[in-house]
């Protein structure tokens, strides 16, 4: 349970007890488990397809564990997802991109990384 934040120098305001914008403390191991939850919930498969009975964080669409998998497992699954997405849809990326050719910025898709970002 997170508990109010004891050293006052790292609060930049005085803070009222109840006050929404008090600094918490957390357990790496409660961060940890909140971060997993909402990578699970948030990642992109329907909600209605994860599997979350008796505390379980998976999704049976990626083949992830959420609660299990350490976060370079997690990451692998995502890149090869997302380089599975650009090959299927490589003629739209390379549209967009094509489209994006505006003034001195020039793009193509061997310019975008795996995790999403441009080199």
């Amino acid at each position: 349970m997170a508990t109010p934040i004891e050293n006052k120098d790292l609060i930049p305001f005085p803070a009222r007890e109840g006050d929404p914008n008090v600094i918490v403390k957390t357990t790496d191991e409660e961060d940890n488990i909140a971060l997993r939850k909402l990578l699970w919930l948030r990642h992109g498969c329907p909600v209605s397809a994860l599997y979350g009975d008796d505390g379980e964080m998976q999704c049976p669409i990626c083949m992830i564990d959420f609660l299990r998998d350490s976060p370079e497992q997690i990451e692998s699954v995502f890149l090869k997802k997302t380089e599975k997405w650009i090959e299927e849809h490589k003629v739209e990326v390379e549209q967009v991109f094509a489209n994006a050719n505006i003034g001195p910025f020039k793009a193509s898709s061997e310019d975008l990384n795996p995790d999403g970002g441009f080199s």
